[in-house]
């Protein structure tokens, strides 16, 4: 699994990179937030840490796998549910027509967050890749339920999440969509099997109170497998 740092480095720092990692050896790729023009991006950096805890390497910004590499680039839309324990309350997130980008690197896949962003995880297959994926999104539920106070500041905190979107990651997921749409690409196995999903989707996400104290009047309707598809 990617280790996420939050750690800050210009954007001219892209194509090199010293920041400050785990003092313990970790292979990369590992995940940075580049500054360019005041605003954050995720970046991916390839390379390891040296014994004095940096790391020095290649910055490559996350979603763009470099030329050359044997590359194909998949668009998905995904449904995610959660029951989140918090500071006195029990919450259930659920996020629909989520966006996100599979992308096979030679012999390795990853799936880049495009909404939600700021999430890449990767593994040896598409399966793998997404778990790996929808583990890591369902821990950053856990960190903001562990830090916020009460019910409302969590689920500010997760709309405002579940709200980010990568301005670069979208262009790559609807190119890659009209290119299926096309006939220009067509999903390789195990891609193929997933479900497509042809109408315009627009992420949301819904945070409800679960324990004693919600005021929300719960119904069958409100029922929501997990779904994974391809968008074409």
């Amino acid at each position: 699994m990617a280790e996420i740092l939050r750690r800050t480095i210009p954007a001219t720092t892209v194509g090199a990179f010293l920041v400050n990692v785990p003092e313990e050896p970790r292979p990369a790729p590992m995940l940075v937030d580049v500054l360019t023009g005041g605003q954050l991006a995720l970046a991916r950096c390839i390379g390891y840490p040296d014994f004095l805890g940096r790391g020095a390497g290649e910055v490559v910004p996350a979603g763009t796998p470099g030329e050359g590499r044997g590359m194909a680039k998949y668009p998905l839309v995904f449904t995610i549910k959660n029951e989140v324990f918090g500071n006195g309350f029990l919450a259930g997130v659920l996020v629909h027509d989520g966006r996100a980008l599979m992308v096979r690197e030679d012999d390795e896949w990853w799936i880049y967050g495009v909404q939600p962003a700021g999430i890449a995880e990767g593994g040896a297959t598409p399966k793998e890749a997404y778990f790996s994926f929808r583990d890591t999104f369902t821990k950053m539920l856990y960190d903001s339920a562990s830090l916020a106070p009460d019910f409302e500041a969590f689920r500010t905190d997760v709309e405002g999440l579940c709200g980010q979107t990568n301005a670069r990651g979208d262009e790559e997921w609807q190119q890659a969509r009209a290119e299926i749409r096309a006939g220009v690409v067509t999903p390789e196995a195990p891609l193929d099997e997933l479900p497509r999903q042809t109408s315009e989707t627009k992420c949301g996400v819904a945070v409800i109170r679960l324990d004693g104290e919600a005021s929300v009047k719960f119904t069958p309707t409100e029922n929501r497998a997990d779904a994974l598809a391809t968008a074409a």
